[in-house]
């Protein structure tokens, strides 16, 4: 019943959104589509497969990836220690990889900017089933956001927090990745 009840819900969202939509001009609209000439943050759609192979490019590198959203409380909270620990660390070897699920890339690319992000930055692909993106990135990882992994230089997956991460936890494995 509680599962007919949110679709309804859902639904009737829907529909106030796309009523209130109509009779706007084209130019009015927000454009989801991913223009790489416009966006300055973003660098592309990315499905899973194309996160991993930037993840496998770094070699050498620890990297930290992290999953986002724009609409997501806690990812935004968690976002300048991302961008602190990048700064700090990133002389001994860190790379980080961020991903956001916003569906709209303005709005990502916007954020990204306002927080003068220097690092390599996707969009999940809209493209790839959610199912198959999560499996892709890593079969323990239930889909949840904020999500961040690191991994070690030669690639392999060392740690992985599917919810706001305490700074100081993974700081601490930071840099015992970046001292091995």
């Amino acid at each position: 019943m509680i599962n007919i009840l949110r679709t309804l819900r859902m639904s009737v969202l829907i529909g106030i959104f796309l009523l209130s939509c109509e009779g706007t001009e084209n130019s009015e609209l927000v454009d989801l589509e991913f223009d790489a000439n416009v966006l300055t943050k973003l660098k592309a759609e990315a499905d899973a497969e194309t996160v991993m192979k930037a993840v496998a490019d770094k070699k050498g590198s620890v990297v930290l990836l992290n999953m986002w959203a724009t609409w997501c409380e806690p990812c935004v909270e968690e976002f300048p220690d991302i961008i602190m620990l990048h700064n700090k660390y990133k002389d001994k070897g860190l790379e980080v990889i961020t991903v956001s699920f916003d569906f709209v890339p303005s709005v990502a690319d916007s954020f990204l900017a306002a927080q003068k992000t220097n690092f390599t930055n996707y969009l999940k692909s809209q493209e790839q089933d959610e199912h198959y993106f999560i499996i892709g990135i890593d079969e323990d990882w239930y889909g949840a956001l904020p999500a961040t992994w690191l991994f070690d230089r030669n690639g392999e997956r060392r740690y992985l927090v599917q919810d706001r991460f305490e700074t100081e936890e993974l700081e601490k494995k930071i840099v015992e990745l970046l001292e091995k």
